[in-house]
């Protein structure tokens, strides 16, 4: 007798079995999971919501395990608005949140299960709205990448199960913007997205944010496509198949199909995925021969999109240093008042090394290997060399510590251009050059960063940068008053503390204006160390 999820199969019809080996369940060891969640610190607080730990960083959105307001298991779901720049800014920004509240409202008529949704504000402008989901079983499994699948046959009923999940949401005509790898977990029922299909524009997205994965269509439009929904669907297939030497020989023609740039070369719709899927299932009963997965069609470096580009450009760097784990838990406060408090460990100074990047920018495209670390490098030297407190981050680097609630951006990717059409020995005078004329075209200059010191006897003393004495503009210069850090010293104690670095804003590039008279910059002989950023920041 069929179980109240099955149906009985028609006849002559082929019959699809979903392994169940993959699917683990057991009440103790969910009750043992809640417990010890019930004695886990809180890692940050954004709204009514305690994050008990990150699970997932995907393209365009964050997903954690969550504590309700009521103690409930929640898995929350975050995506970081970049802070506005001007009053258009604010107003766009206002908009682009209505408009993701009314898209929230119209997924209970679908059936989605979304418990709360709303925003909070960060010391730095930023803007995190936040999506609250019933708990689920399988997001235990979220973030361990590649997805575990048993084999062929398994890979082939996990991708008929996600065409007939994008066929239902086709026929409606809403989308799936957030279908990666990162999101989808393996179910008794096949392959189930479990992020809420809302995404924010890319160029909306704070800097530490991955960016949302786009069809090179939806790039250029900037609109979502149901073709697009077709490419996700075919890189999300493609990624679960690459720990296989070989799979069914229809399957690698079509992934290399929902993968082509062109997308009238890809399936019209879903509906044709599930029915090609049933052919390769079937060819698969009779054993017919298996085939290494096909390449997949060039793209060029301009239409591939960021988040694949990050990836790629992760394989060539190698894997980040994950960022040591600090000695007390972070609290952070997502709230008009927020607080930041990280311990502080050991960091010593290493100019000469190139900067470890959480994520790679969208600017690494225009070098090789070999020029991105030396474009890092100089960039680094030269910050460094002013004496700036700096921080990478997606596309530009943030000046300044966020004490008193002002940044500067560089943007890096004109300079990365330029840089990348000229001689590799003028690269130190055009990031020199490049960097005056921005700094010049501002009158409040950048802060310093808070930096630590070690004592012959090993014992860190920890430098706060706190607000000095207003600095003197120079006659004739016009702007706004330019204060500069003072350095405080503090007693060492066992355990000392910083405020948390915050990770820079992404402020799109205006026109640039003729350079007035550069402010007077003070410089010293000392060089900071550069602490490291969490790998997970809101």
């Amino acid at each position: 007798m069929p179980s109240p999820r099955q149906t009985p199969p028609r006849a002559g019809a082929h019959q699809w079995r979903v392994p169940t080996a993959v699917v683990q369940r057991s009440s103790s060891l969910l009750l043992a999971s809640r417990l010890a969640d019930a004695r886990r610190p809180t890692l940050i607080r954004v709204g009514p919501y305690d994050v008990l730990r990150p699970l997932v960083q995907a393209p365009g959105v964050f997903l954690a395990e969550a504590r309700g307001p009521n103690q409930e298991a929640t898995l929350l779901q975050m995506a970081a608005l970049r802070a506005t720049v001007n009053d258009e800014d604010v107003l766009g920004r206002r908009y682009l949140e209505r408009t993701l509240a009314q898209e929230t409202a119209a997924l209970f008529s679908d059936g989605f299960e979304v418990m709360a949704h709303g925003g909070a504000s960060r010391s730095d402008g930023v803007r995190v709205l936040f999506w609250a989901l019933p708990w689920r079983p399988e997001a235990e499994r979220l973030g361990s990448a590649p997805m575990f699948v048993e084999g062929s046959e398994h890979l082939v009923v996990l991708a008929r199960s996600l065409a007939q999940h994008l066929a239902r949401r086709h026929v409606v005509g809403a989308l799936e913007p957030l279908l990666t790898e990162h999101t989808v977990v393996i179910h008794h029922d096949g392959a189930v997205p479990l992020a809420v299909p809302i995404s924010v524009p890319g160029p909306w997205l704070a800097p530490e944010s991955r960016p949302p994965r786009r069809a090179p269509e939806e790039q250029r439009t900037g609109k979502l496509e149901r073709s697009g929904d077709l490419w996700r669907l075919g890189h999300l297939l493609a990624a679960l198949a690459q720990p296989f030497s070989t799979v069914p020989q229809g399957m690698s023609r079509l992934i290399a199909r929902l993968m082509d740039i062109d997308p009238a070369k890809r399936p019209p719709r879903a509906t044709e995925v599930v029915v090609e899927l049933d052919a390769i299932h079937a060819d698969l009963a009779r054993g017919l021969p298996m085939v290494p997965l096909e390449e997949t069609p060039t793209i060029s470096w301009e239409e591939l999109p960021a988040a694949d580009l990050g990836r790629l450009m992760q394989s060539a760097l190698g894997q980040t240093t994950p960022a040591p784990s600090p000695d007390t838990d972070s609290l952070v406060t997502l709230q008009d008042m927020p607080v930041a408090v990280l311990a502080a460990g050991r960091v010593s100074p290493a100019v000469n090394d190139t900067p470890m990047l959480d994520q790679v920018p969208p600017w690494a495209f225009f070098f090789e290997l070999d020029e991105l670390r030396r474009f890092i490098r100089l960039v680094a030297a030269d910050l460094t060399r002013r004496e700036l407190d700096f921080l990478f981050g997606t596309g530009v680097v943030q000046l300044a510590l966020p004490e008193g609630g002002s940044f500067y951006y560089l943007g890096l990717v004109q300079l990365a251009h330029v840089c990348h059409r000229a001689p590799p020995d003028r690269w130190p005078e055009l990031i020199a050059s490049d960097f005056d004329g921005l700094l010049s075209a501002t009158a409040q200059a950048p802060a310093r960063r808070a930096f630590h010191s070690v004592d012959e006897g090993g014992q860190d003393t920890v430098l706060l940068a706190t607000q000095g004495p207003e600095a003197t503009l120079a006659d004739g210069e016009a702007g706004p008053t330019l204060m500069l850090p003072s350095v405080e010293a503090l007693a060492p104690a066992p355990t000392p503390v910083v405020r948390a670095p915050t990770p820079a804003v992404r402020a799109p590039s205006p026109a640039r204006p003729a350079p007035p008279a550069r402010p007077n910059i003070t410089t010293t002989t000392e060089l900071p160390a550069r602490s490291r950023t969490p790998a997970y920041v809101l």
